[in-house]
């Protein structure tokens, strides 16, 4: 219940409100927008999208100018695919946790 207060009165008590979060997924979704105009997509772990935005946070000049990607699909018959983004293409980032 919400009650309101201000210096002369106190509300009525609202209806009841109730909320239950949801944990977590633990991953989601980063979408990637380049110079060009292109997109890149990636599910990725929370862990990752965490590593990709402090490699965006770093102060330019300092790390490495590029983030590799592991490519888990379309592996076919290689031992690894990795996708390597130059920091100066990006544009902007999007992060969308998934629900499950």
């Amino acid at each position: 219940m919400v009650t309101a207060v201000d210096a002369e009165s106190e509300s009525d008590n609202s209806n009841e409100a109730s909320a239950t979060p949801l944990a977590p997924s633990g991953h989601g979704l980063l979408r990637i927008t380049m110079s060009d105009s292109s997109e890149r997509e990636y599910e990725l772990s929370d862990d990752e999208i965490n590593k990709f935005i402090e490699w965006c946070n770093r102060t330019v000049g300092t790390g490495n100018a590029y983030y590799a990607f592991d490519k888990t699909y379309n592996v076919g018959e290689f031992k690894n695919r990795k996708e390597y983004l130059m920091f100066e293409q990006i544009i902007s980032f999007e992060v969308m946790e998934l629900t499950k």
